[in-house]
Formats: structure tokens, C-alpha cells, sequence
């Protein structure tokens, strides 16, 4: 049976295995740290191993989060990893700000001339009764790992919405 699309529900996709655990210490109130592995049909033949391991502390109105990320192919070129870091704070109930990066590289067979992928982002929220005013400015310097002037991504985001 052949066929170029996944709508064809005859079609056999592959298969994909995941697992994580996650702990949350009582001796460290606010901690988290988890773990997940996860193995991805590639090919018929051929699999994508990943990993995936994070840490989050919350403390007053302060959450701080990293996380690490690597996925093993068949191949060199079917390697990727990334490292991302994030911090939020809650000023009060209404009103929180975030600021976030990631490095990702998406082809680690050639790390010695491999540009990697730098993501930044920041946001504020701020939320009165049914409505909520928030926005966000995100920052993507080298996607793909091109160091192209176009492979650098600017993006801006206003936004009112309304509960009833």
C-alpha cells in the first residue's frame, strides 16, 4: 500500500515511545525536577532517541525554570539540542512579567561551524476582572541556523480579551 499523505487512514506512521517522572521534594518547598525520554520512528528502520531533563523553583511571586533538551539519530545530522531558561514574577494578582531565552542547534554534527539558534522573549500580563491586557516581544537571531540577516525574526504581540 503506498501513499503521500498521512490522511489515509490505512497508512501506518510509525510509533512513538515516551516516559517521564517528575519529583517534587517536601524538604524544598517549590521544587520540581523531571526527566523524560521519549523514541521516535525516524524511518522505518531508523529511530530518533530524546532527552529532556528541567528544574523549576518557585518562591514568593518569583518561578525560575531550565530545562535541557537533546535528541540522538541515526545520523549525525539527525542530532539536535537546546538549553532554555525562563523567569517569571507575579508583582500581584493581576499583573505578572516573564523573560525567557533558548540556544538551539539543530544539526550538532558539524558544531565546529554550526551557528546556533538564540531565542529571546519577554511579556507582561496584567488582568482586572473578566478582562485581560497582555503582550509579548520575541527575538530570534540565527533560525535555522543561518547567519543570513533574513534568518533574524522580530515579533510583537498586543492583546485585549474579555471574559463573560
Amino acid at each position: 500500500h503506498e501513499t503521500t499523505t498521512a490522511t489515509d487512514n490505512n497508512y501506518d506512521l510509525g510509533s512513538y515511545t515516551d516516559f517521564g517522572i517528575q519529583i517534587t521534594p517536601e524538604m524544598v518547598e517549590g521544587l520540581s525536577i523531571g526527566y523524560g525520554m521519549a523514541e521516535l520512528d525516524d524511518t522505518t528502520t531508523t529511530s530518533i532517541d530524546q532527552e529532556t531533563l528541567w528544574v523549576k523553583y518557585a518562591v514568593g511571586g518569583f518561578t525560575l525554570g531550565y530545562q535541557t533538551h537533546e535528541a540522538d539519530g541515526s545520523t549525525a545530522d539527525k542530532n539536535d539540542e537546546s538549553t532554555t531558561w525562563g523567569v517569571s514574577y507575579a508583582v500581584n494578582d493581576n499583573m505578572t512579567i516573564a523573560y525567557g531565552e533558548r540556544e538551539y542547534n539543530d544539526d550538532t554534527s558539524s558544531n565546529s561551524t554550526t551557528v546556533e539558534q538564540q531565542d529571546k522573549g519577554f511579556s507582561a500580563s496584567y488582568t482586572m476582572g473578566g478582562m485581560t491586557i497582555a503582550g509579548h516581544m520575541n527575538d530570534s537571531e540565527n533560525v535555522a541556523g543561518s547567519t543570513n540577516a533574513s534568518a533574524d525574526k522580530e515579533s510583537y504581540e498586543f492583546a485585549l480579551t474579555f471574559a463573560f
